[in-house]
């Protein structure tokens, strides 16, 4: 009877550590998911890191084109101005040429019709 208690006490505690193993195991795999999923999580967040570096890299080369396309229309407008300027210059001197040679005409017509 002894014997068969003794085998009896053995299978209750194997079983109880079978249970507890299985109970053990289910909780590691649980865990095991877990750190998958924030493992995957984490992949997700640094291709989105690195997605949004390069949107920055790229925001940054188009801000740098615009610049230099500004400063080109800048130098460009500058030099129209000038030109503008020298126009004006050249309209004044041909009204000023024009005003001195009506100037002259009329005092030809009178010298020539007193």
């Amino acid at each position: 009877m002894k014997k068969y208690l003794s085998v009896v006490l053995c299978l209750c505690s194997v079983s109880t550590f079978a249970v507890s193993a299985s109970q053990e195991q289910k909780d590691l795999l649980s865990t095991q998911n877990s750190y998958q999923s924030a493992l995957t999580d984490l992949e997700k967040a640094k291709k989105n890191h690195k997605d949004a570096q390069s949107a920055v890299s790229d925001a940054k080369k188009d801000l740098d084109d615009a610049k230099n396309n500004l400063n080109q229309a800048t130098t460009k407008l500058e030099q129209r101005q000038r030109d503008l300027v020298k126009a004006q210059q050249k309209l004044q001197n041909a009204e000023m040429t024009m005003a001195n040679a009506k100037n002259n005409l009329n005092s030809a017509w009178n010298r020539a019709n007193p």
